[in-house]
């Protein structure tokens, strides 16, 4: 199994064998990553970059050797910042617009952008985190909103414009990621350090898996795992400083199989010393079908 992870401090390619060992790692880029977009099962993907103000898309691309070089740069309009998840859709990326309080959508061939902006607000109210596409025509958003309750928003476009569909309140606060296939729901309640499988139509009906001491974030699914990310608790100035893990999670019957320490020393540190790689803010799966990356690729349950 092949994953990209997105840290406060790297942007990492690992290569995990069956016994969810580490036998390899590349380290990509060196800054804060938040969100990646997959294309063909991975073969390529898009990363974001930078944090604040400062937002920048890379484009990465596969060798026949099986490694990753950068490719390309795409910028954000002025109207973006602190841009959390994005996910590959349509004919460019699907965007959680974190500062300006919006969902976005950027396409790559006409240059142009499509925003909603939650409640018409324009400054970081809701804290919008994570997106998942679903179809052609709609988008799944996460609204941490902070002291409250978190919220799932469901949009849908048409011509050139998001509409609200529906918001779903959440059990929790704080959370993080998006994955639905037919009634099921999964997520990240971050600040509780659980992750959560649901009925979105029952969401009091809820499983969830604990990392007591942790901060979850970052979700992804292949045919037999839910893998997901989280850190050391920690306050965000100092997110950079913490170390981050990853976990596998037996996807039908909710099993912990294994926890990966990414800060591992030895020859899969990182080349300029043994230190932590910092807070999990992304998980994607490479090389085969991320199904926590968009509803198109999800399964029927």
């Amino acid at each position: 199994m092949e994953l990209i992870v997105g840290t406060n401090r790297f942007l990492i390619h690992l290569v995990i064998n069956d016994d969810f060992e580490i036998i390899d790692k590349f380290f990509l880029g060196i800054d804060h990553y938040y969100g990646a977009g997959l294309e063909n099962n991975g073969a390529h993907f898009y990363a974001k970059r930078g944090n604040a103000n400062f937002n920048i898309i890379e484009y990465y691309k596969r060798n026949e050797e099986g490694k990753y070089s950068l490719f390309g740069i795409r910028y954000f309009p002025d109207s973006y910042a602190s841009v959390h998840q994005i996910a590959r859709w349509k004919n460019g990326v699907v965007v959680a617009n974190t500062a300006f309080n919006s969902v976005g959508y950027f396409d790559f061939d006409k240059k142009e952008h499509i925003q909603y902006f939650i409640n018409d607000a324009q400054n970081d109210i809701n804290h919008v985190n994570s997106v998942f596409p679903c179809g052609d025509n709609r988008v799944h958003a996460m609204m941490h909103n902070r002291n409250r309750k978190s919220e799932l928003m469901e949009l849908k476009l048409t011509k050139n414009n998001f509409h609200l569909e529906r918001v779903i309140e959440l059990s929790h606060k704080g959370c993080h990621n998006i994955f639905i296939s037919g009634d099921t729901l999964m997520y990240n309640a971050s600040r509780f350090g659980y992750f959560i499988m649901t009925n979105i139509n029952n969401i009091k009906n809820s499983t969830r898996v604990e990392f007591s001491g942790q901060h979850t974030k970052g979700l992804s699914i292949s045919e037999k795992y839910i893998i997901v990310g989280h850190s050391d608790l920690a306050v965000r100035k100092v997110r950079d400083k913490s170390n981050g893990y990853i976990s596998f999670i037996d996807r039908n019957s909710l099993t912990l199989l294994k926890t990966i320490d990414l800060s591992s020393s030895g020859k899969l540190g990182h080349p300029l010393g043994n230190f932590p790689v910092g807070n999990v803010n992304e998980v994607r799966v490479l090389m085969e079908k991320d199904y926590g990356h968009s509803m198109e690729a999800a399964l029927t349950d």
